[in-house]
């Protein structure tokens, strides 16, 4: 019996400490489009503040000044809770932006689905990539 419960005290801290290791997921997608070459997109919850996402996104050129626009639409598995936007300076390659995780009693947010789109630029059409990461709020 002894033995028994040893294996499992190990197997519940093992449990305990895989856990903390894994971390929080991130996704990453990437299109190609002639004009700005790869356009790339990450997002995860933020590890070090939880109540934050993490968004990133890049492009190989931009000839045109173009800019980004990072819309993140957050969902409880049945409803979209929240919209937020946020755009970047002209010209630029790449761009982060940490946004906030909005939670209420009746509403806890389990997804957050991100679309990184090049746009306004002077010349070309615009395109995206989209993105999703999943949200835990303790």
């Amino acid at each position: 019996m002894k033995k028994f419960r040893n294996w499992v005290t190990f197997a519940v801290v093992l449990a305990m400490v895989l856990s903390l290791a894994i971390g929080v997921s991130a996704t990453s997608s990437s299109s190609m489009n002639p004009n700005y070459g790869t356009i790339s997109g990450t997002s995860s919850q933020n590890s070090s503040s939880p109540a934050t996402l993490y968004t990133s996104s890049s492009m190989s050129k931009n000839p045109d000044s173009a800019r980004f626009v990072i819309d993140v639409d957050y969902n409880d598995g049945e409803n979209y809770l929240t919209a937020l936007s946020q755009r970047s300076s002209c010209g630029i390659t790449s761009f982060t932006y940490t946004f906030p995780i909005y939670f209420t009693f009746d509403a806890i947010p389990n997804m957050a689905y991100v679309s990184h789109c090049v746009q306004d630029g002077t010349k070309y059409a615009s395109k995206a990539t989209y993105t999703s990461a999943p949200l835990t709020i303790n």
